[in-house]
């Protein structure tokens, strides 16, 4: 009897450890994709949120008319990297072609969509128009300036930041709404897992991260586009022609003898310099304006205007230079791949509603400058990339010594960034890697050809621009 008592214990205990495990199946079964990649990490969520745990961050892609085999490959490969991670993906659409040809029907207005991938994944997109931008901002606003992108810019005079603005009114998340929203072209690519790139700047809170900044002064060959965003008006005729003075400027120039504040610049620079000596007791001795109308210029020398780069290098360094050697002039970057913070879109949306809007280059870095709270951070120092591509084992050139730029230097008393929170992976065998600590590739400019090279070393893990493809299989190796 004790016997057949301890074999019905025995079995009863079994049945209840199998009904057990078909429960535990079971509830397996009913879990979402989605809610089974949060239980997976939810055990190490530092690796996912990163030291300072922000996880209200957007992933905005950007691009304009049909949705070509390569977007939506690019669609599918951000979605699969940035799943389960701090990063929403959203999509930015203008469809002011489509609309003008006939293809897509809308009233002008912004509109809400959602993308559906092949791999089940949805996107939410937000469609805009040039004229859903006048209707919010008025023609004023746009007076002189053009659309960008599609075939319908004016060379120079195209601008696309009020679609930025229009997504951040009207598309941002409602229930969550980010503190910082990366905005990326549809024509660059990164050659690795774009997480790596995004969760490097997990503890700088810059307002505006972009690449490559650099001095745009009278000589560049776009100045003339900011003159009416300027905060005098009444230099507009000097600073299209720096050799010359104005009725404005007819009083004795500030001197330029060492010493001086304006000590470095030649006589040519006579509106910039008088221009500029009259904007430093408001941006030297009080810093900058709390709520900006217009836009101001500054010297390349002027500390904390990029935490991590001064000083500001010209537009004649190289790679991607123009040739111009100004000292002073507006903030440039390439705008390419850039995070903003909810400050800098606020920022963009005061501009806008005061009709101050530029081509892109120069406009939401200088508008930032501008600005008394507002901070920038360079992830490609134009003069850290001029390093790598010289010591680089791919340089066809001949061999020198290590170019030692004048213009990089991390700061020291940045408490929101450091150079090791923005520094690419360098666990590599090439020396190449050991000096290079910018995410830009070789190809990192507004033209060029790739010619097969994104499969070289010097390639991985960094961004690539311009990537003009439209066949899924482009970037292949």
């Amino acid at each position: 009897a004790a016997s057949r008592s301890s074999l019905m214990v025995a079995a009863r205990r079994q049945y209840q450890l199998h009904m057990a495990l078909f429960f535990v199946v079971l509830l397996a079964s009913l879990v979402s994709p989605a809610s089974a990649i949060h239980l997976r990490q939810q055990g190490n969520q530092a690796d996912v949120d990163g030291p300072a745990g922000r996880t209200n961050q957007v992933f905005v892609f950007k691009t304009y008319g049909e949705y070509t085999d390569w977007k939506m490959t690019l669609l599918e490969r951000y979605a699969e990297q940035l799943e389960g991670t701090p990063f929403s993906l959203s999509i930015l659409r203008d469809v002011s072609t489509l609309l003008e040809e006939g293809s897509y029907e809308s009233d002008g207005s912004v509109a809400k969509d959602v993308v559906s991938l092949k791999s089940g994944r949805t996107i939410p997109s937000c469609e805009v128009t040039w004229g859903a931008a006048i209707k919010e901002w008025g023609e004023a606003t746009f007076a002189g300036l053009s659309p960008f992108g599609g075939g319908r810019t004016i060379p120079g005079k195209g601008v696309h930041n009020q679609y930025e603005a229009l997504w951040w009114k009207h598309c941002r998340p409602a229930d969550h709404p980010p503190e910082f929203a990366w905005f990326v072209e549809d024509d660059a690519y990164f050659a690795g897992n774009v997480f790596k790139f995004l969760q490097s700047f997990s503890e700088n809170s810059e307002d505006l991260i972009s690449s490559s900044f650099r001095i745009a002064g009278p000589h560049w060959w776009n100045f003339g586009s900011f003159n009416r965003s300027l905060a005098s008006h009444s230099l507009e005729s000097s600073l299209k022609d720096p050799d010359s003075a104005s009725d404005d400027l007819d009083s004795p120039l500030p001197s330029l003898d060492a010493g001086s504040p304006l000590s470095g610049f030649s006589s040519s620079d006579s509106a910039a310099s008088a221009y500029l000596e009259t904007q430093r007791g408001a941006r030297l001795r009080s810093r900058r304006s709390s709520a900006p109308t217009r836009l101001r210029l500054f010297r390349a020398d002027e500390p904390g205007l990029v935490n991590n780069v001064s000083p500001l290098p010209p537009l004649s360094l190289f790679p991607c230079g123009d040739g111009s050697e100004d000292q002073a002039g507006l903030i440039f970057r390439q705008d390419m791949v850039e995070r903003y913070s909810s400050r800098m879109m606020e920022l963009l949306l005061t501009s806008l509603s005061n009709e101050v809007l530029a081509p892109g280059e120069a406009f939401l870095s200088t508008l930032c400058a501008s600005d008394q709270h507002c901070t920038m951070h360079d992830w490609a120092p134009v003069a850290q990339r001029r390093d790598a591509a010289a010591a680089s084992p791919f340089n066809v050139h001949s061999p020198s010594s290590r170019f030692s730029s004048p213009y990089f230097s991390y700061s020291s008393s940045s408490s929101s960034s450091s150079s090791s929170s923005s520094s690419p992976p360098s666990s590599t065998s090439t020396s190449y890697y050991s000096l290079s600590l910018s995410w830009a590739s070789p190809l990192w400019c507004w033209g060029g050809f790739l010619q097969h090279r994104q499969c070289r070393a010097d390639f991985q893990d960094r961004w690539i621009h311009p990537v003009k493809a439209k066949h899924a299989s482009a970037m292949k190796c």
